[in-house]
């Protein structure tokens, strides 16, 4: 699998989403942030409308460093994270949500801005801008169907709390990302 901008949401735009990687391709690994739900997984079902859970085989996961030193963390909870995930028969269950269909961004379902800002600014939140600039780059799907939809798009200040360091890493990684070809709802209708 690969992550893709490659779900179409209800609501008219492209969500982020696994898809079977092309032939040919090596993805790069998929990097997220793992955390406890307890036993109830119903209302995350209902969520994730459109998507399947799909348990992950916890041998093929690796426990990164972001985030380890960050003092909401119990200190011990990175190594014991990695201690359980080596146990052949953890008791523990990792899901993923992968589209039932997958579809590319384009002028009806576009990449919306305020849907980027929630991403990166989990990734910056839980692993800095190292961790952004890894999500960014380990995604597919970017699209020039890019629209920035923020309350107020042209003064960002006022509703993107974390836009200056979001913009940053879309705008350094521009041939991927399509960063300046986003358009503000008027260019974009």
């Amino acid at each position: 699998f690969e992550r893709s901008w490659c779900f179409r949401s209800t609501t008219g735009f492209t969500a982020l989403g696994l898809q079977k990687a092309r032939a040919g391709r090596n993805p790069p690994p998929i990097t997220g942030i793992v955390f406890p739900v307890g036993d109830d997984m119903a209302a995350f079902d209902a969520r994730e409308v459109g998507y399947t859970r799909h348990r992950v085989d916890t041998s093929r996961l690796t426990v990164l460093d972001y985030g380890c030193d960050d003092p909401r963390i119990d200190s011990k909870g990175c190594e014991r994270l990695r201690e359980l995930l080596k146990a052949p028969s953890s008791e523990y269950r990792v899901w993923i949500y992968v589209p039932d269909e997958t579809h590319a961004a384009d002028e009806t379902y576009p990449i919306c801005q305020t849907y980027v800002d929630v991403v990166l600014s989990g990734c910056l939140e839980w692993g800095g801008e190292r961790f952004a600039k890894e999500l960014v780059l380990s995604t597919t799907g970017w699209s020039d169907c890019f629209l920035n939809d923020a309350p107020l798009s042209r003064r960002p200040w006022l509703h993107r709390k974390q836009y200056q360091a979001i913009d940053k890493v879309l705008e350094e990684h521009n041939d991927l990302t399509f960063f300046s070809e986003r358009k503000h709802p008027e260019e974009f209708a």
